[in-house]
């Protein structure tokens, strides 16, 4: 390789890019768009003409020209520091200088692009491991088969090379600990990918609902929620691998076995997990066949309201009884006026039981409400309104029991982290976008610690939790990617 005898001056660069608007003033336009400092390599060296470009995302880029022997003249764009995601801006400006130097281009691909490139080649084996795992039915209440998946599980992740812990449960599946990228003082800090293994699906729902391929889809119990999250996860580390990038950051994943059921013997383990991180990445399904981030979560608990009464016969001396069944009804239509739809919150009671015969007087009723709010301020509003409720039928008595199990995921803990993953995907070259979701997850409690979490990074799709369930195929080698890119800079 030798120096090449062309070497444009600053002005002249700005003064002739024509991917970007024109300006009449080429020093405003240089302080709008783009600032560059010209530097050469070792006079002993190779002779490289490089400039770094500085656009207005402040991404800074790349450029270097150079003769090659017999083959006229070249260029290469690369990315100046892996630890900043180049824009699309910046790659704009650093394909119009070159150009405007009149050179082929050899493109070499910001990370995140490398990322995608290799994952898309990785598809079909995704789509293999993904019917593996779906053919292990894991159903929360059955610690064996759980088990069975998790063990499946933690292979693929040996086989990647990660280390590998099971946090042994008595009457749950065992979860799993999976730590990934430098260890002790080399860490610069942790990053944690939460998930579960566990499905709402019995055993023997593979009998009537196979895990099959059809229109590009792929289909069967869990595939969905959230075993594709899982496989993404596997790839996206090993597309990290493959394309030597770097992690500063030990990146732990935790695969929960009773998600489904409320985590209650996770609970513990992620909450411990989430105060040792910098950030949580949530492979809970995406919002939508277009893939939206969840970047706010409500709330969600459940209220039992039980009251006590006293029998009597309903035809010979009703007035000595009091009602339960009735006293019920009049406290449901009193928290039913607890609902702000503008506010996000939602009291809506689903099962209710009482009395024993047609002709006796109720002396006991329950009533199991379903209470969610979008705010943590108004999820403690809520549980005091209904801790204040009080009898309203002379003799009965009530009692409040339960509450809201996961506080609200509030959008201000996921807006740098989605901002960030927007960035990446618009480098990718695919749309993402963000919504609000009504359930919760184990997000919600990563969040109420404190700690930035950005939720519905899995997979693609629909039919969460029915005969429908399915995956997209082709967006798995995309989230992958993009929880790879969030993972080496984040």
């Amino acid at each position: 390789m030798t120096a090449s005898a062309f070497e444009p001056t600053p002005r002249e660069s700005c003064l002739s890019i024509p991917c970007l608007p024109s300006c009449s003033n080429p020093s405003a336009f240089r302080a709008k768009l783009f600032r560059f400092t010209h530097f050469r390599k070792n006079a002993s060296a190779n002779h490289l003409v490089s400039r770094t470009f500085k656009t207005k995302d402040l991404k800074p880029f790349r450029f270097t020209h150079f003769q090659k022997s017999g083959r006229g003249r070249g260029a290469s764009i690369s990315q100046c520091k892996a630890a900043f995601p180049v824009c699309y801006s910046s790659a704009v400006v650093a394909r119009s200088v070159a150009h405007c130097y009149d050179t082929p281009i050899m493109l070499a691909l910001p990370h995140s692009q490398m990322l995608l490139a290799t994952l898309r080649k990785q598809e079909k084996e995704m789509v293999k491991i993904l019917g593996a795992l779906v053919r292990l039915e894991s159903p929360s209440f059955v610690k064996a088969a759980v088990d069975r998946c998790g063990e499946r599980v933690a292979a693929e992740w040996h086989k990647r090379g990660a280390r590998i812990e099971f946090l042994r449960q008595k009457h749950r599946g065992n979860h799993l600990r999976v730590t990934l990228g430098p260890t002790g003082r080399r860490a610069k800090g942790q990053l944690l990918i939460l998930g579960h293994l566990d499905t709402v699906y019995d055993i023997g729902t593979l009998q009537r609902m196979p895990f099959r391929i059809a229109k590009g889809r792929a289909w069967g119990p869990g595939a969905f929620d959230m075993k594709a999250g899982i496989v993404q996860a596997l790839f996206a580390a090993e597309a990290l691998e493959r394309t030597r990038t770097p992690l500063g950051k030990r990146v732990v994943c935790l695969w929960t076995s009773d998600e489904e059921i409320g985590s209650g013997s996770s609970r513990e383990d992620i909450e411990r997990e989430a105060r040792r991180s910098d950030a949580v990445f949530v492979l809970e399904p995406a919002f939508g066949l277009r893939g939206s981030l969840k970047t706010s979560r409500k709330g969600v608990g459940q209220v039992e309201i039980e009251i006590i009464g006293r029998a009597a016969h309903a035809g010979l001396e009703p007035q000595k009884g009091v009602n339960a069944v009735h006293e019920l009804a009049l406290q449901i239509s009193r928290v039913a006026g607890f609902n702000d739809f503008r506010r996000g919150i939602t009291v809506n009671a689903d099962i209710i039981e009482g009395g024993t015969r047609a002709n006796v007087i109720a002396d006991r009723a329950r009533a199991v409400i379903d209470i969610r709010a979008a705010r943590i301020a108004d999820m403690k509003w809520l549980e005091r309104r209904l801790r204040s409720l009080r009898p309203i039928l002379p003799g009965a008595r009530l009692r409040v029991t339960g509450g809201f199990n996961r506080p609200p995921l509030e959008r201000k803990m996921s807006a740098a982290l989605y901002r960030k993953a927007q960035l990446l995907a618009d480098e990718m070259g695919f749309p993402i976008g963000e919504s609000p979701a009504g359930g919760g997850s184990d997000g919600n409690l990563t969040a109420a610690a404190g700690v930035p979490t950005l939720d519905g990074l899995g997979a693609v799709g629909d039919g969460a939790h029915s005969p429908a369930e399915h995956a997209l195929i082709r967006a798995m080698p995309e989230r992958a990617a993009l929880l790879a890119a969030l993972l080496a800079t984040t």
